[in-house]
């Protein structure tokens, strides 16, 4: 005891540093100790079979003969008609070996603007395998030191979409991204250039993403009206002023598709969805394709 107090450390000092020597351990044993990520309902296969079933999808999109490369979809449940409608049109032309699936990271939970992971999902229709070559070579040129997979443990935006992939296209891995809404167009900007190297014939590039946000349903359309108007030009410099779920997602593909006409699929809202128009607080959606 006598020697803490000489060196000026007392008890409490004392357990304050071994509380935090612990928290340290214990953080990095649950990190390492995680060995897989999961899906939305990931024991639940009967669930996604019956909407299966039960969805499709449009007759416009059923007519295209040509492969998609590109697309947004939504990342809410709710609305799993449009998250069947987007991977069956998908899957109609094209079994992609490679998923890059862009995200928000809605918790904030990434130690950087922007997160990867090298962990595979436990899926109601197997385990999604990380594509570890594609997820190395993109975190190496952007400079991300180590892979984030906890920041991906309840990131919707990946979760849901990752039990779809791996019904779709089960031969498929994934590469997920998340970013941070603070991200800063320097490193999006390299995000997009690096994304162009990777995103071979093989690749489809799926960003993860919902619209307009706590409004009326009339509302919300009016928001969409806008947003529609500038993914059909193409324009990534306009994305900061909608009213969308996630900014640097839709600049990113937004400059990643440069020159591509997009192809839109279902739109509608989460208050048209369950019947209740007079809702004040909506969530909108697009699916959007792109050849």
């Amino acid at each position: 005891m006598v020697r803490f107090i000489s060196k000026k450390i007392t008890i409490t000092k004392y357990s304050q540093i071994l509380v935090s020597i612990l928290a340290s351990t214990l953080l990095a044993s649950s990190s390492y100790a995680r060995t897989e990520l999961f899906s939305a309902l990931s024991d639940q296969p009967g669930w996604f079979e019956d909407a299966f079933k039960k969805h499709g999808i449009s007759e416009e999109l059923a007519k295209e003969n040509e492969a998609f490369k590109f697309g947004i979809v939504t990342h809410h449940l709710l609305a799993i008609p449009l998250l069947v409608e987007h991977f069956r049109a998908v899957a109609k032309s094209f079994s992609p070996k490679r998923i890059i699936i862009i995200g928000p990271d809605h918790f904030h939970h990434g130690a950087k603007s922007i997160s990867l992971s090298n962990l595979p999902w436990k899926t109601p229709f197997g385990t999604l395998e990380a594509d570890l070559a594609a997820a190395s070579a993109i975190g190496n040129a952007l400079g991300l030191p180590v892979y984030d997979s906890e920041a991906f443990a309840q990131e919707h935006s990946i979760g849901v979409p990752a039990a779809f992939i791996k019904h779709f296209f089960p031969l498929a891995n994934v590469v997920p991204i998340i970013i941070h809404r603070r991200a800063n167009i320097g490193i999006l900007n390299r995000l997009v250039e690096v994304l162009r190297n990777v995103a071979d014939k093989d690749t489809y590039v799926l960003l993860s993403m919902d619209f307009s946000h706590y409004k009326t349903s009339d509302a919300a359309d009016q928001e969409d009206v806008r947003t529609e108007s500038v993914i059909r030009s193409g324009d990534y410099r306009k994305v900061w002023d909608l009213d969308i779920d996630s900014k640097p997602g839709l600049y990113t593909l937004l400059k990643l598709t440069q020159g591509k006409e997009p192809i839109f699929g279902t739109h509608t809202n989460s208050a048209k969805l369950v019947g209740k128009l007079d809702i004040t607080s909506c969530t909108s959606y697009f699916n959007i394709f792109y050849r």
